[in-house]
C-alpha cells in the first residue's frame, strides 16, 4: 500500500469520467486515484483485474491501493470529499509525458498486442476500451514517440451484461482476422490464462476489508469474478470468438 501525501488536483470528464484524484504518494510519485465514486465494486475489479493484466504481460503502469487518511480528505473542496469516502482507493503511478491512443496510431500497435488486448478484455468482461473513426473511450495511453502502450481503466471489467458481441467495438478488433488465435495460438493462450489465473487468490487477499464490507454480498461477487475468468476452459468461450 502506498500513503498519499498530498492532492494536488483532479481530472477533468475528458481525461475520465471518474475524474480521478492526482495525488503524490509518500514516495514523492505521482499517482492517479479513483474515489469512491468508483463503488467498492468497480474498485474490486480494477485491483484484481489490473494485477491479472501485469501476470499477463500487458503494458500497464504500476498500481497500488492508495490510503488517504480522512484529516487529508478533509482538507480538500467539499465537492471532492463526497468522492473521498474510502480511505482505500485504487491507485495508478502516472506515466506522463503521455497521450491518448488515437485510431489512427492503433493501426500501427504491434499485432501481437493488439491480440493480447483484445483477448484480455474478453477474458475480464471489459468492454470499456472502444475506437472508431468516430472516436470512443479508448483508455488507452501512449508514451515516448507514441511507440509505448500503457493498457489502463479497468474498473468496468467483470460486466455481467458483457458478451463477444460487445468486442465488436473493441479498437482492435478491426484487424480480427489477423489478430484472432489460430488452434495453435489458442494452445498458447490457454496456458498464459491458466499461468495468470493461478495469481488470483493472491491478488484477492491484497483486497482492502473496507471494499468488500461495501458489497452486499462479498464471497459471491469473489466467486463471479474466479467463474468468469475459468470460462476460458470451456469451448464455447473460444466459440463465441468466430
Amino acid at each position: 500500500m502506498i500513503e498519499i501525501v498530498e492532492i494536488l488536483d483532479r481530472c477533468d470528464f475528458q481525461r475520465g469520467v471518474l475524474q480521478p484524484f492526482i495525488c503524490r504518494g509518500s514516495d514523492n510519485k505521482l499517482y492517479y486515484v479513483k474515489g469512491s465514486n468508483s463503488t467498492a465494486r468497480g474498485q474490486i475489479a480494477e485491483w484484481v483485474a489490473t494485477n491479472l493484466a501485469l501476470c499477463f504481460g500487458l503494458p500497464s503502469p504500476h498500481c497500488d491501493i492508495a490510503v488517504i487518511a480522512p484529516e487529508l480528505a478533509e482538507l480538500t473542496s467539499p465537492q471532492w470529499q463526497q468522492d473521498l469516502r474510502f480511505e482505500y482507493c485504487f491507485a495508478s503511478e502516472s506515466v506522463e509525458p503521455c497521450q491518448t491512443l488515437s485510431f489512427s496510431m492503433a493501426k500501427r500497435v504491434e499485432k501481437q498486442l493488439q491480440c493480447d488486448v483484445l483477448l484480455f478484455d474478453y477474458w475480464v468482461c471489459n468492454g470499456d476500451r472502444n475506437l472508431s473513426g468516430m472516436g470512443g473511450n479508448v483508455n488507452l495511453l501512449v508514451t515516448g514517440e507514441g511507440n509505448n502502450l500503457q493498457v489502463i481503466d479497468f474498473n468496468l471489467a467483470f460486466d455481467r451484461t458483457f458478451t463477444a458481441q460487445d468486442l465488436h467495438h473493441h479498437v482492435f478488433w478491426t484487424n480480427k482476422g489477423q489478430s484472432l488465435p489460430d488452434l495453435v495460438d489458442r494452445l498458447s493462450y490457454e496456458n498464459r490464462f491458466r499461468s495468470t489465473l493461478s495469481n488470483f487468490d493472491t491478488i484477492v487477499s491484497a483486497l482492502p476489508q473496507e471494499w468488500l464490507e461495501n458489497l452486499s454480498e462479498p464471497l459471491d461477487y469473489i466467486e463471479y469474478l474466479r467463474e468468469t475468468l475459468e470460462r476460458f476452459a470451456q469451448p464455447k468461450f473460444w466459440e463465441e470468438l468466430s
